[in-house]
């Protein structure tokens, strides 16, 4: 059996190169010489959003398998990065800075829900 610390070890760095690989998103224009830097940036988000779940199940296994609130919404806010990694993984945002702010934002949040399990 895996131990906790390394699921949360694994958990938090596969979070990072999550919104890192989102930011390279963001922020890399969709033009054709880019085409394949993107493609690279998509893949390595997608992997990571995949550690991200596992561990992420992992460590809610490790807490005793209880569905709370803030697991609930930390699952709702995975899923809307996701979404937001699926959204501009053929397209640059109109505003990368506004996008980038709200997935940022988006993260931050989850974070506090990990830290704080306010419900």
């Amino acid at each position: 059996m895996i131990d906790y610390s390394l699921y949360k070890a694994l958990h938090v760095v596969a979070v990072l190169v999550f919104v890192g690989g989102l930011l390279g998103l963001l922020l890399l224009p969709a033009r054709p010489d880019l085409r394949r830097r993107r493609l690279i940036t998509l893949w390595v988000s997608s992997c990571a959003a995949v550690v991200v779940l596992v561990a992420g199940f992992g460590l809610h296994a490790r807490l005793g398998g209880i569905w709370q609130g803030w697991v609930v919404s930390k699952i709702v806010l995975w899923l809307i990065l996701l979404g937001a990694v699926t959204h501009f993984r053929g397209r640059a945002p109109a505003s990368p800075v506004l996008a980038w702010s709200a997935c940022v934002s988006v993260a931050a949040l989850a974070v506090v829900m990990a830290i704080y399990k306010p419900f």
